[in-house]
């Protein structure tokens, strides 16, 4: 087995993803990670458009009852609460955009996908489903 020389450059890291086991088909989406709570805080805020193959993963230390807030916001979105055992726990589909009402579940999650507006219900996201990380921090 040959090893990389030392002056080789470094693989790339892989492009953040995101792939639900919706069943039929496996659905992806490419990756906007906020993993700091600067990065958290900020989310889509100012974003115009979001394309339906990308999506904001928001990633925390451990699992808990997080909020999201639409308030600066500009697009609706589906928003998909994913538990620490990397399994779907909660769906907010079209969370109003610039609205100051707080989205949350009563369940606690770790990451949350936060995605265009009506592709959970086009795609059949459930609660119980299976999600796999690509390039995404472990925690």
């Amino acid at each position: 087995m040959a090893s990389a020389s030392p002056g080789a450059p470094a693989e790339p890291a892989p492009i953040p993803a995101v792939t639900i086991d919706a069943g039929k088909q496996p659905v992806s989406f490419y990756l906007q990670l906020a993993v700091t709570p600067e990065e958290r805080a900020n989310g889509l805020v100012g974003r115009p458009t979001l394309a339906v193959d990308a999506g904001l993963l928001f990633v925390f230390d451990k699992p808990g009852l997080h909020t999201v807030s639409l308030k600066d916001t500009l697009i609706p979105i589906d928003i998909v609460f994913i538990g620490a055992d990397r399994r779907i726990v909660g769906i907010v589909e079209n969370a109003e955009p610039l609205s100051k009402t707080e989205r949350q579940i009563a369940v606690a999650s770790q990451y949350i996908l936060e995605i265009r507006a009506g592709l959970s219900s086009q795609h059949g996201f459930r609660v119980g489903q299976s999600v796999s990380f690509r390039g995404v921090p472990a925690r």
